[in-house]
């Protein structure tokens, strides 16, 4: 479970990092093909360029940044996949106690349910046979 978290932080750090390089060449590619780029269009093209190439930057430096703190220190990971969730150890280990006490009462739930059902059936073939007595009784 634990190798599972470990390669979702790294594949999200991955994914991070490829979409700052991505946006980088988009910048580039814009910039060699400057020359096609119509004057009126020069100005939303420009925009465009500072911010692929400061979106790209940006991406790749804050992806560097805790590729190196993992490598560092580990410990960070583990930290950074319990925030992920939003719950600390105790609280896992208070919703499995509740998962389990949830389990429990249900097949509680559900052996009252059948000793329900056979109780009536009993009660159901007492008063037929009371009944077919009854019958015989009067004839």
């Amino acid at each position: 479970m634990n190798n599972k978290r470990k390669r979702s932080v790294k594949s999200t750090l991955l994914f991070r990092f490829l979409a700052g390089a991505y946006l980088l060449y988009l910048d580039y590619s814009i910039w060699t093909d400057w020359e096609q780029v119509k004057s009126s269009e020069k100005i939303v093209v420009i925009l465009f360029m500072i911010f692929f190439a400061s979106v790209g930057i940006l991406l790749i430096a804050y992806t560097a940044r805790e590729l190196n703190r993992l490598k560092h220190e580990p410990e960070i990971e583990e930290e950074k996949e319990i925030e992920d969730i939003g719950l600390d150890d105790k609280e896992i280990s208070k919703i499995g106690l509740e998962d389990k006490e949830i389990e429990d009462k249900e097949l509680k739930d559900e052996e009252l349910k059948d000793e329900e059902l056979e109780d009536e059936e009993l009660e159901d073939e007492e008063l037929k046979d009371e009944e077919l007595e009854d019958e015989e009784i009067r004839k």
